[in-house]
């Protein structure tokens, strides 16, 4: 009997090798939880961008934001192959919700990197077409007298200047200075 009592304990002992379904548990459950820090950091990356201005990036964060974006399209290629396994290991009864998982996760990332391209391109457009002011001087009565030119991407376009930054028309022989 003591050799029936042996083999009992042996079989619970730590040592021993897992079971195959123990051992897809354990491997689903660490896979789940790589995937929702690759949803927190996408998550994070949406609250960036729900506190930026559309139109207003300075050079450095354009040159962020690149960069951000660049981050979102490795975090994709990680979920997709983190997705994958999981989609891999899970029994058939539960395939349906991990697809949803992924339509969802997809569907988060193409509207968080969407919004911020769109921040990029509006930001781009609005640099591009930036006010120069110059100063001239009028011969007769030494006022400054500004003109306004737009950036070429809007003056080619043939659009005016805003009205609140429109000069007034002056008749009067002027010398420019810059």
């Amino acid at each position: 009997m003591s050799l029936e009592s042996n083999s009992v304990s042996r079989d619970k002992s730590p040592l021993r090798p897992k079971a195959n379904d123990e051992t897809k548990k354990d491997l689903l459950s660490e896979l789940i939880r790589e995937r929702g820090i690759i949803k927190g950091r996408l998550t994070r990356f949406a609250n960036y961008l729900d506190n930026i201005s559309v139109g207003q990036l300075s050079s450095q964060k354009r040159i962020e934001m690149k960069m951000r974006i660049q981050s979102a399209n490795a975090m994709h290629v990680e979920f997709n192959d983190l997705q994958t396994k999981i989609e891999k290991i899970v029994r058939d009864t539960d395939l349906d919700a991990q697809l949803t998982q992924r339509d969802l996760f997809e569907d988060s990332y193409y509207s968080v990197v969407s919004q911020a391209e769109y921040i990029l391109s509006t930001s781009d457009i609005t640099n591009s077409s930036k006010i120069t002011v110059c100063h001239t001087i009028n011969d007769k009565r030494n006022a400054p007298i500004f003109e306004y030119a737009l950036a070429p991407a809007t003056a080619a376009a043939g659009a005016p200047p805003p009205a609140h930054l429109a000069p007034p028309v002056v008749a009067l022989p002027i010398q420019k200075t810059c």
